[in-house]
């Protein structure tokens, strides 16, 4: 859910932007406005998708240190 309305939040930011010729941030041009909330856009998708993948990371490397018993015991065969 929270991916999902921040995802809607940065479309609506988007859409002013595009739609709004006058907006911009301040203290920057219009070009460079537009540079700008391109990279914020990049880093808020590198950052949802980081806090899902880094998690299965961490744990495919901890799970590489169990023993046998201990990945039979969350892993048993059927």
């Amino acid at each position: 859910m929270r991916d999902a309305v921040l995802i809607v939040l940065i479309g609506a930011i988007d859409y002013l932007f595009v739609h709004w010729p006058e907006s911009r941030v301040p203290g920057l041009d219009r070009h460079a406005s537009l540079t700008f909330l391109r990279w914020v856009n990049a880093a808020v998708v590198a950052d949802l998708w980081l806090m899902r993948a880094l998690p299965k990371w961490w744990a495919r490397r901890i799970a590489g240190t169990w023993c046998r018993a201990e990945r039979e015991r969350f892993n048993p065969k059927r």
